[in-house]
């Protein structure tokens, strides 16, 4: 039992709000039922030193703690039954500096927020037009974000960093340029090149396993205003085609260009095939590379010129709201017809017979280049090759009808249908590590913690030793100290 004049204490020293059960700020809401846990205490910090105080806090009173950024993780990463400290309500934004083509990022901003701030920002581009003309176009900043409005940008980029502009800029964590981080003593420190650098190789693919970061400072890039998007919604029969020209359009695909195939049911629950094309350019260049899907005779067909802003909303039908979630992810080489019916059937299975109606799989056609261009030791992400990343998404709209135990087994069904096809000599044990919730907080062995991280797996023990030692932060694949 906390004694009373230490809570008081507390919420002295503390400029935002620390809230316990009952009070009107008091919350554990996130984006998956499965994840939400009824805390003691609630602490919506202001500053860092807020931040600071309620770790030492913590620390006295041996409680356990969870950050909540963005909370989009269905595996519980972001929800204590201790404290939780909660950047949302205050620490949420994002300032650019133009001139340094920079952004820095509060712990609980979201993808959208960066992506509104960002764009007002730039100048003028100069480039050949026809005949030679030279044109003027306006050109405001983006960032490496995902491609969902509402996931939080320091979490999204401290687990890898995967979205649309990989295949030009590499992972948002390799545009990261400095962090401040509250280590397990309370501590804050600076994480770059020069200062604490192996602290700041470690949070550049180590999740949150050192410290608590409440900013970070990461490169922009030009970004035109505005980019093509076309989406296509096929009849089940035309998966063959669908996939056949996937394929062909896959071997000349440009650095710019992005396509996702999801298996959904429509509002009328009928099953369909979803493929959603986007291309960083104008509309003419972006209907010339996918017009090629038009001519499969889909279902639907939606092209717009979409404001670059908006690029991250178009996934909110498949993600918004709160509902009880489970991701599932897993690589392949590329997606065959086989991989892809195999798939097909067990999801449609799943969706027609089990109440997890609204589960989703994901085949998300990056253009990996870039980032398997890079080391696999440069950072502590270590998967640097071209392998395709899938979502298999468990989705109950009811949250009476499941259990997170029942969604797991299901996801896992399905990832070894896909395993068997793809991968049968070598099974991916976990896939992209933000996919990967139903390992991701496992404490009672380090077994997925070494498959996520590979060879890299004893330097960050290394450094895990010198900055937490007692592993206060281990929510996500906990890192055993060596």
């Amino acid at each position: 039992m906390i004694p009373a004049a230490s809570v008081e204490n507390l919420k002295l020293n503390v400029k935002g709000i620390v809230t316990q059960p009952g009070d009107e700020d008091y919350t554990v809401s996130r984006w998956s039922y499965f994840a939400e846990k009824s805390a003691q205490f609630v602490v919506f910090p202001r500053d860092v030193e807020d931040v600071s105080t309620a770790v030492k806090f913590v620390r006295e009173h041996n409680l356990d703690i969870a950050i909540r950024g963005g909370g989009h993780a269905s595996g519980g990463q972001s929800s204590s039954e201790g404290l939780v400290i909660d950047f949302s309500k205050y620490m949420n934004g994002a300032s650019v500096d133009p001139k340094a083509k920079t952004a820095r990022v509060e712990g609980g901003c979201k993808g959208v927020t960066l992506e509104r701030e960002t764009i007002q920002h730039g100048g003028l581009s100069v480039r050949l037009a026809f005949r030679f003309v030279a044109e003027k176009e306006l050109l405001g900043l983006g960032a490496t974000l995902g491609t969902c409005s509402q996931v939080g940008v320091v979490g999204h980029l401290i687990g890898g960093g995967i979205g649309l502009s990989i295949g030009q800029y590499g992972l948002a964590l390799d545009n990261l340029i400095s962090a401040t981080v509250v280590l397990a003593d309370g501590d804050v420190v600076t994480a770059n090149e020069n200062e604490h650098p192996d602290l700041f190789w470690g949070i550049r693919g180590g999740g949150g396993n050192f410290g608590i970061i409440t900013e970070m400072e990461i490169r922009l890039h030009d970004q035109r205003p505005d980019l093509n998007a076309c989406t296509f919604i096929y009849s089940p029969d035309k998966l063959p085609e669908v996939i056949e020209e996937l394929s062909k359009w896959r071997s000349g695909q440009q650095v710019d260009e992005f396509i996702s195939v999801v298996f959904s049911l429509n509002p009328q629950k009928n099953p369909v095939i979803v493929l959603s094309a986007y291309k960083n350019s104008d509309r003419s260049s972006g209907e010339a590379a996918f017009q090629r899907f038009g001519v499969l005779g889909p279902l639907m067909q939606m092209p717009k010129q979409l404001p670059f802003e908006q690029f991250s909303s178009l996934s909110d039908p498949f993600v918004s709201g709160v509902s009880s979630r489970l991701p599932q992810g897993v690589y392949i080489k590329a997606l065959t017809l086989e991989i892809a019916q195999a798939a097909w059937d067990a999801w449609h299975q799943l969706v027609t017979t089990t109440s997890a109606s609204a589960s989703i799989i994901m085949f998300e056609h990056y253009h990996y280049d870039k980032l398997a261009s890079i080391a696999s030791d440069a950072t502590a992400y270590v998967h640097r090759t071209k392998d395709m990343m899938v979502c298999i998404n468990l989705n109950y709209p009811d949250r009476s009808t499941c259990s997170a135990s029942e969604a797991k087994k299901y996801a896992l069904e399905i990832k070894h249908i896909i395993d068997a096809k793809a991968n049968a000599d070598e099974p991916s044990l976990c896939g992209y590590p933000l996919y990967a919730d139903p390992y991701s907080s496992v404490t009672d062995t380090d077994e997925y913690a070494r498959a996520v991280f590979g060879n890299n797996y004893p330097r960050l023990q290394e450094i895990k030793k010198r900055y937490d030692p007692d592993q206060v932060f281990n929510k996500w694949f906990p890192i055993r100290p060596a």
